[in-house]
């Protein structure tokens, strides 16, 4: 009999016990009437850490509603704070992961908002909130998470922008796949002749040169990477890089431009001379620029054209005069007083008015290898002797 009432009062205790517990349990879990009243009063945090306390099947519109005006007021709060901190980018991201938020695209705009500004804030000098191996890293799997990539693709352009003087932090494929869906996009004319976008298209470029074998391949591959528009905005600059000092650009722009037919016989004739004042190296492209000047030498018109434009850049290009090879910058010299000869006597006049301290100079010496140019200039049968004679007459002579 004893027996009986110990197992009854055992059991008794058990269900108080467990009546208790559950008790507790259920007071810790927050109803939809709940989750109303902290919306109401603008709790968005509590509402946060228990919007999962319903169950599935009652989380209908009403609670995505709810779950959303929560979560967008969570990051506009911190916007308005300035609370850029880890914890807080952190806690959106995660965000980002939940069922209701993760198609949901009020929030998404919020989303990618903070975390345009997050990493504009980090990227300051003042700000330092973390490595800047850690600020890649981070930079790079927010563009990754984010939804709807050609939708936002302003905000891979922004990022990549940001990062524009940190570019060698990122890897060439990392700052690609931040502009990509923008270089696609229809307004790309925008985007491509931002000089940071600009840098990362023409390394791209020259990784399609590298990887394809004849010109149609290469055109086909330049137009599947870079949109109508893009290339548009892309043309002005991709005309300024002819008159670049950069041989690797230089080339670059005008293998695009001609491929996409972008470049004019006169800016041709331009490019060509450039290429042969520079001091150009055995290839393709020496074969066309000496077939080029060539042909200049009996156009009188060309060969304005093209000095009109020489004539405007400063420093003036030299490279052809300087080396090691005195042989073939004398075949060059001789190449060039038969089919440009204005230009030398232009180089050489500019020389000597920049020694003898005639006219403004701005910029420094015009002309850097101008003791060079004449020691190969004075031998010239064709040179000017008026100038060699004011060469030779300078006191240092």
């Amino acid at each position: 009999m004893g027996k009986k009432y110990l197992v009854i009062a055992f059991v008794f205790l058990a269900s108080v016990m467990l009546a208790s517990l559950t008790s507790g349990v259920k007071a810790g879990i927050y109803s939809i009437k709940d989750l109303e009243a902290l919306e109401n009063a603008g709790q968005y945090k509590e509402f946060l850490d228990h919007a999962f306390d319903i169950r599935p099947v009652e989380r209908d519109k009403h609670w995505q509603a709810m779950l959303s005006a929560m979560a967008i007021q969570y990051i506009s709060e911190a916007i308005k704070r300035k609370d850029y901190t880890e914890r807080i980018f952190g806690y959106v991201e995660y965000l980002l992961t939940w069922q209701g938020l993760k198609n949901d695209e009020f929030f998404e705009s919020k989303r990618n908002d903070y975390g345009l500004k997050y990493f504009t804030e980090n990227t300051k000098n003042s700000v330092v909130s973390m490595s800047p191996e850690g600020l890649k890293k981070a930079l790079v799997n927010f563009w990754v998470n984010t939804p709807n990539k050609t939708k936002n693709h302003d905000l891979g352009i922004n990022l990549a922008m940001l990062m524009s003087g940190k570019l060698e932090q990122l890897e060439h494929e990392e700052a690609w796949n931040l502009i990509y869906e923008g270089v696609q996009s229809n307004i790309g004319e925008i985007y491509c002749n931002k000089a940071p976008i600009l840098k990362i298209i023409m390394h791209q470029i020259d990784l399609i040169i590298l990887k394809e074998k004849n010109d149609d391949e290469l055109r086909v591959s330049i137009k599947m990477a870079l949109s109508a528009d893009c290339r548009k905005g892309l043309t002005p600059a991709l005309k300024t890089a002819l008159r670049s000092r950069d041989p690797n650009l230089f080339e670059t722009a005008f293998k695009v431009l001609t491929l996409l037919d972008l470049i004019t016989p006169r800016e041709q004739d331009l490019f060509y001379a450039l290429y042969i004042l520079r001091g150009p190296h055995n290839g393709e492209i020496f074969n066309q620029a000496w077939s080029t000047m060539e042909s200049l030498g009996q156009n009188f018109s060309r060969r304005v054209n093209v000095m009109g434009e020489l004539a405007k850049l400063d420093p003036l290009p030299d490279g052809v005069f300087q080396g090691i090879e005195p042989k073939r910058n004398q075949v060059m010299m001789d190449l060039i007083s038969k089919t440009l000869p204005e230009y030398l006597e232009h180089y050489a006049r500019t020389c000597l008015d920049y020694l003898d301290g005639k006219g403004e100079f701005p910029n420094g010496n015009p002309t850097l290898a101008c003791h060079d140019f004449f020691k190969i200039y004075l031998n010239l049968s064709q040179a000017n002797g008026a100038l060699n004679k004011r060469y030779l007459s300078r006191p240092k002579f």
